[in-house]
């Protein structure tokens, strides 16, 4: 089966019915998903999931909790000194040429408030290129010719992730910014929405040849984003291989503001701690599954948006990101789940986190 591969999302609390997390997660679209009995989320939050005691996850959270004792704000604060300039997308959006579906086969799924696609704009394609394959071995493969290219990431003959050229805008500090695009519903009403919440649009609501709709904005606090609606559905829960996408985490100034806007924009439910009921640390959560966090930093610098791999070793990878001409901003720390969280920003200055989990499961 070919397919595309999203962000990782995880259950994190029991569904409505008497299934427990096994059968909630099958009925999801994917046997294969059933496998995510432990997630990142809970050590990205230093929390466990808001699972009952006797919840067949409970142990996993738990787990992942006892693992994960650590501030998250340090975590954001040091992602935002890699934002050296707000990078956006050109005004007038490159035309693209027809692109592979997002779901191959067509699951005619929709599942709004999941992260389904990834794109990086840089200014030096080529450099990208090859940062990210010695890095975590993706391939690539260019789709259309010339100006209207578009480069695929793919792993392990996956798509993952897309590749924008864009010249540097007037006034504009040489620099790149990974967007990543939540799954809506009705783009359209969705993009309305963001700007009478007081988002900006940059890209407006365009129709991709062979995949859908897609747009560019940036909240009403600078993070940027995008939306999306797959013409082929949404890709289901697949457990994360290394060199795939396994969380995504925003850094705002104001957590609660920034969880209700996007619960807005794509449905989320906001969930705060359990163990503390704080309000600087929050997940989005749709249908049950944990699709992003939120963590509150008091910086005067703007929120971004960060989104992590999973990575066989996580020290390792830092090492081979600094040689290839990364910087570390986040180095490896035993208490920050153990050093196996770090987090990077790439030659032309995009903030990537790097993630080793392990599934305890499979033993992968």
């Amino acid at each position: 089966m070919n397919r595309v591969f999203p962000f990782v999302s995880f259950p994190v609390k029991q569904q409505a019915s008497s299934a427990g997390c096994e059968e909630a997660l099958e009925q999801r679209g994917s046997a294969k998903s059933a496998r995510h009995l432990a997630s990142p989320a809970a050590a990205l939050m230093s929390v466990p999931y808001p699972l009952k005691s006797d919840d067949k996850c409970a142990a996993h959270a738990g787990r992942f909790a006892e693992r994960a004792r650590t501030s998250l704000n340090r975590l954001a604060v040091v992602c935002l000194l890699a934002l050296f300039s707000q990078v956006t997308p050109a005004d007038d959006a490159k035309a693209l040429p027809p692109l592979p579906p997002l779901a191959d086969p067509p699951t005619h799924l929709q599942l709004p408030g999941k992260f389904v696609w990834a794109d990086l704009f840089v200014e030096d394609d080529d450099k990208a290129r090859q940062f990210y394959s010695q890095l975590l071995g993706w391939t690539w493969r260019t789709i259309g010719s010339g100006p209207d290219a578009y480069d695929l990431a793919e792993n392990d003959g996956i798509p993952i992730a897309g590749l924008v050229q864009r010249d540097r805008q007037k006034g504009e500090v040489a620099g790149g910014i990974w967007i990543s695009y939540v799954s809506v519903p009705d783009p359209g009403a969705s993009a309305s929405q963001i700007v009478s919440l007081g988002g900006k649009t940059l890209v407006p609501v365009t129709q991709v040849n062979g995949r859908g709709d897609f747009a560019i904005f940036s909240d009403p606090a600078g993070a940027l984003f995008g939306i999306a609606r797959s013409d082929s559905g949404d890709p289901p829960d697949y457990q994360s291989r290394i060199g795939d996408w396994i969380w995504i985490q925003l850094a705002a100034r104001d957590a609660t503001q920034a969880a209700k806007f996007y619960s807005a924009v794509a449905g989320f439910d906001m969930t705060e701690r359990p163990d503390t009921g704080a309000a600087e640390d929050l997940l989005l959560v749709s249908g049950g599954y944990a699709r992003a966090g939120i963590s509150q930093v008091d910086d005067d610098r703007p929120p971004v948006w960060v989104p992590f791999v999973r990575v066989g070793n996580a020290a390792g990878a830092a090492e081979r990101a600094v040689a290839l001409g990364a910087e570390l901003i986040l180095p490896p720390q035993d208490d920050i789940m153990g050093g196996d969280l770090v987090v990077i920003a790439d030659p032309a200055g995009a903030v990537l986190g790097l993630l080793t989990w392990d599934y305890e499961e499979t033993g992968e």
